[in-house]
Protein backbone atom coordinates (compact mmCIF):
# COMPACT_ATOMS: atom_id res chain seq x y z
CA UNK A 1 0.00 0.00 0.00
CA UNK A 2 2.86 2.30 0.80
CA UNK A 3 4.56 1.65 -2.56
CA UNK A 4 1.34 2.28 -4.43
CA UNK A 5 0.89 5.53 -2.55
CA UNK A 6 4.37 6.65 -3.41
CA UNK A 7 3.85 5.81 -7.07
CA UNK A 8 0.67 7.87 -7.09
CA UNK A 9 2.52 10.74 -5.51
CA UNK A 10 5.24 10.50 -8.17
CA UNK A 11 2.69 10.47 -10.96
CA UNK A 12 0.92 13.50 -9.48
CA UNK A 13 4.22 15.32 -9.21
CA UNK A 14 4.92 14.53 -12.91
CA UNK A 15 1.54 15.89 -13.96
CA UNK A 16 2.08 18.99 -11.88
CA UNK A 17 5.47 19.61 -13.47
CA UNK A 18 4.01 19.24 -16.95
CA UNK A 19 1.27 21.75 -16.11
CA UNK A 20 3.84 24.16 -14.73
CA UNK A 21 5.95 23.75 -17.88
CA UNK A 22 2.91 24.34 -20.12
CA UNK A 23 1.99 27.50 -18.22
CA UNK A 24 5.57 28.67 -18.40
CA UNK A 25 5.70 28.09 -22.17
CA UNK A 26 2.40 29.88 -22.66
CA UNK A 27 3.62 32.72 -20.47
CA UNK A 28 6.77 32.92 -22.57
CA UNK A 29 4.88 32.90 -25.87
CA UNK A 30 2.27 35.43 -24.80
CA UNK A 31 4.30 38.65 -25.17
CA UNK A 32 5.69 37.42 -28.48
CA UNK A 33 2.19 36.83 -29.77
CA UNK A 34 1.18 40.30 -28.67
CA UNK A 35 4.28 41.74 -30.37
CA UNK A 36 3.37 39.94 -33.61
CA UNK A 37 -0.15 41.31 -33.41
CA UNK A 38 1.15 44.84 -32.84
CA UNK A 39 3.48 44.46 -35.82
CA UNK A 40 0.65 43.28 -38.07
CA UNK A 41 -1.50 46.20 -36.93
CA UNK A 42 1.28 48.69 -37.68
CA UNK A 43 1.80 47.13 -41.12
CA UNK A 44 -1.94 47.43 -41.81
CA UNK A 45 -1.96 51.07 -40.73
CA UNK A 46 1.02 51.86 -43.00
CA UNK A 47 -0.69 50.12 -45.92
CA UNK A 48 -3.91 52.08 -45.30
CA UNK A 49 -2.00 55.39 -45.15
CA UNK A 50 -0.17 54.55 -48.39
CA UNK A 51 -3.45 53.67 -50.09
CA UNK A 52 -5.06 56.89 -48.85
CA UNK A 53 -2.14 58.95 -50.13
CA UNK A 54 -2.41 57.24 -53.53
CA UNK A 55 -6.14 57.94 -53.71
CA UNK A 56 -5.63 61.60 -52.77
CA UNK A 57 -2.80 61.94 -55.32
CA UNK A 58 -4.90 60.41 -58.09
CA UNK A 59 -7.78 62.70 -57.16
CA UNK A 60 -5.53 65.77 -57.35
CA UNK A 61 -4.13 64.67 -60.71
CA UNK A 62 -7.63 64.06 -62.10
CA UNK A 63 -8.78 67.47 -60.84
CA UNK A 64 -5.74 69.17 -62.38
CA UNK A 65 -6.37 67.47 -65.74
CA UNK A 66 -10.02 68.50 -65.57
CA UNK A 67 -9.05 72.12 -64.96
CA UNK A 68 -6.88 72.08 -68.10
CA UNK A 69 -9.94 71.38 -70.26
CA UNK A 70 -12.39 73.82 -68.64
CA UNK A 71 -13.25 76.65 -71.10
CA UNK A 72 -11.54 79.87 -70.08
CA UNK A 73 -13.74 82.92 -69.43
CA UNK A 74 -13.74 85.54 -72.18
CA UNK A 75 -12.05 87.97 -69.79
CA UNK A 76 -8.97 85.71 -69.91
CA UNK A 77 -7.77 86.28 -73.44
CA UNK A 78 -4.34 84.60 -73.62
CA UNK A 79 -4.01 85.84 -77.22
CA UNK A 80 -1.43 84.72 -79.76
CA UNK A 81 -0.32 87.11 -82.47
CA UNK A 82 1.13 85.75 -85.72
CA UNK A 83 2.68 88.43 -87.94
CA UNK A 84 4.32 88.06 -91.34
CA UNK A 85 5.67 90.98 -93.39
CA UNK A 86 6.73 90.76 -97.03
CA UNK A 87 7.59 93.28 -99.77
CA UNK A 88 5.64 92.61 -102.96
CA UNK A 89 6.60 94.32 -106.21
CA UNK A 90 3.05 95.12 -107.22
CA UNK A 91 0.78 98.16 -106.68
CA UNK A 92 -1.26 98.25 -103.47
CA UNK A 93 -4.59 98.14 -105.29
CA UNK A 94 -3.58 94.97 -107.15
CA UNK A 95 -2.41 93.25 -103.96
CA UNK A 96 -5.46 94.39 -101.97
CA UNK A 97 -8.02 93.23 -104.55
CA UNK A 98 -6.31 89.86 -104.89
CA UNK A 99 -5.95 88.97 -101.18
CA UNK A 100 -9.46 90.17 -100.28
CA UNK A 101 -11.08 87.91 -102.92
CA UNK A 102 -11.61 84.54 -101.18
CA UNK A 103 -11.55 82.43 -104.35
CA UNK A 104 -7.80 83.16 -104.53
CA UNK A 105 -7.00 81.97 -100.99
CA UNK A 106 -6.34 78.27 -101.78
CA UNK A 107 -3.89 79.37 -104.49
CA UNK A 108 -1.53 81.02 -102.03
CA UNK A 109 -2.34 79.90 -98.49
CA UNK A 110 -1.41 76.25 -97.68
CA UNK A 111 -4.00 76.07 -94.89
CA UNK A 112 -6.91 77.07 -97.16
CA UNK A 113 -8.54 74.01 -98.74
CA UNK A 114 -11.68 75.53 -100.27
CA UNK A 115 -14.08 78.47 -99.93
CA UNK A 116 -17.84 78.85 -100.37
CA UNK A 117 -20.29 81.73 -100.15
CA UNK A 118 -19.20 85.17 -101.32
CA UNK A 119 -15.92 84.30 -103.02
CA UNK A 120 -15.59 85.87 -106.49
CA UNK A 121 -14.94 89.51 -105.57
CA UNK A 122 -13.18 91.70 -103.02
CA UNK A 123 -15.47 91.45 -100.00
CA UNK A 124 -17.06 94.51 -98.39
CA UNK A 125 -17.90 95.02 -94.72
CA UNK A 126 -20.54 92.54 -93.55
CA UNK A 127 -19.99 90.01 -96.33
CA UNK A 128 -19.20 86.43 -95.34
CA UNK A 129 -17.42 83.40 -96.72
CA UNK A 130 -16.89 79.88 -95.35
CA UNK A 131 -13.43 78.37 -95.55
CA UNK A 132 -12.42 74.74 -95.14
CA UNK A 133 -8.98 74.74 -93.52
CA UNK A 134 -6.15 72.60 -92.24
CA UNK A 135 -4.11 74.51 -89.63
CA UNK A 136 -1.26 72.78 -87.77
CA UNK A 137 -2.71 69.44 -88.86
CA UNK A 138 -6.24 70.24 -87.67
CA UNK A 139 -9.12 70.31 -90.17
CA UNK A 140 -12.31 72.31 -89.84
CA UNK A 141 -14.55 75.02 -91.25
CA UNK A 142 -14.53 78.68 -90.29
CA UNK A 143 -17.04 81.39 -91.14
CA UNK A 144 -15.30 84.69 -91.91
CA UNK A 145 -17.07 88.07 -91.71
CA UNK A 146 -15.53 91.29 -92.99
CA UNK A 147 -15.39 93.84 -90.16
CA UNK A 148 -13.01 96.43 -91.63
CA UNK A 149 -12.25 97.62 -95.16
CA UNK A 150 -10.13 100.58 -96.20
CA UNK A 151 -9.03 99.99 -99.80
CA UNK A 152 -6.13 99.70 -100.49
CA UNK A 153 -4.68 100.14 -96.98
CA UNK A 154 -6.38 97.68 -94.61
CA UNK A 155 -8.83 94.77 -94.46
CA UNK A 156 -9.95 92.68 -91.45
CA UNK A 157 -12.09 89.58 -91.02
CA UNK A 158 -13.36 87.88 -87.86
CA UNK A 159 -13.79 84.10 -87.80
CA UNK A 160 -16.16 81.81 -85.91
CA UNK A 161 -16.23 78.02 -85.64
CA UNK A 162 -19.57 76.57 -84.56
CA UNK A 163 -20.54 80.01 -83.27
CA UNK A 164 -17.39 80.44 -81.15
CA UNK A 165 -14.69 83.05 -81.88
CA UNK A 166 -11.89 81.50 -83.93
CA UNK A 167 -9.58 84.43 -84.57
CA UNK A 168 -9.03 87.61 -86.55
CA UNK A 169 -7.04 88.09 -89.76
CA UNK A 170 -5.88 91.54 -90.85
CA UNK A 171 -4.05 92.72 -93.96
CA UNK A 172 -2.16 96.01 -93.83
CA UNK A 173 -0.68 97.42 -97.04
CA UNK A 174 1.74 100.36 -97.17
CA UNK A 175 3.47 101.75 -100.27
CA UNK A 176 7.21 101.35 -100.72
CA UNK A 177 9.74 102.11 -103.46
CA UNK A 178 9.13 98.80 -105.26
CA UNK A 179 5.39 98.48 -104.77
CA UNK A 180 3.77 97.26 -101.53
CA UNK A 181 4.83 96.32 -98.03
CA UNK A 182 2.31 93.60 -97.14
CA UNK A 183 1.66 92.63 -93.51
CA UNK A 184 -0.57 89.73 -92.51
CA UNK A 185 -1.64 89.43 -88.85
CA UNK A 186 -3.52 86.49 -87.37
CA UNK A 187 -4.71 86.81 -83.75
CA UNK A 188 -6.33 83.91 -81.91
CA UNK A 189 -7.07 83.13 -78.27
CA UNK A 190 -6.63 79.96 -76.25
CA UNK A 191 -10.02 78.47 -75.31
CA UNK A 192 -8.54 76.27 -72.54
CA UNK A 193 -5.37 76.02 -70.48
CA UNK A 194 -4.54 72.79 -72.29
CA UNK A 195 -4.72 74.60 -75.64
CA UNK A 196 -2.53 77.39 -74.22
CA UNK A 197 0.14 74.85 -73.18
CA UNK A 198 -0.07 73.01 -76.50
CA UNK A 199 0.05 76.30 -78.36
CA UNK A 200 3.17 77.44 -76.54
CA UNK A 201 4.91 74.08 -77.02
CA UNK A 202 3.93 73.29 -80.61
CA UNK A 203 1.06 75.03 -82.38
CA UNK A 204 2.34 78.61 -82.45
CA UNK A 205 5.53 77.70 -84.29
CA UNK A 206 3.61 75.64 -86.86
CA UNK A 207 1.05 78.39 -87.48
CA UNK A 208 3.83 80.97 -87.85
CA UNK A 209 5.60 78.76 -90.37
CA UNK A 210 2.37 78.29 -92.34
CA UNK A 211 1.75 82.05 -92.39
CA UNK A 212 5.30 82.75 -93.57
CA UNK A 213 4.96 80.16 -96.34
CA UNK A 214 1.59 81.60 -97.39
CA UNK A 215 2.86 85.16 -97.76
CA UNK A 216 5.94 83.94 -99.63
CA UNK A 217 3.61 82.11 -102.05
CA UNK A 218 1.49 85.25 -102.38
CA UNK A 219 4.57 87.21 -103.38
CA UNK A 220 5.50 84.65 -106.04
CA UNK A 221 1.97 84.45 -107.44
CA UNK A 222 1.47 88.21 -107.71
CA UNK A 223 4.92 89.03 -109.02
CA UNK A 224 4.53 86.35 -111.69
CA UNK A 225 1.41 88.06 -113.08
Amino acid sequence: MVSVGRAGIVRKRGVARRCIDTVAVRSFRGPRGLADADLNLQTLRIAMKTLLRAIVTLGCVAAAIGVLFIPLPHAVELPTRIVTVMPIARPRTVVFDYVTTPTHWPAWHPSSLSVTGATDHSLAIGEQTTEAFRVAGRRGQVLWTVVERDRPARWTIDGTIDGRPAGTVSYALTPDANGTQFERTFIYRSPTLWFALLNAALLRAKIQAESDEAVARLKRVLEAQ
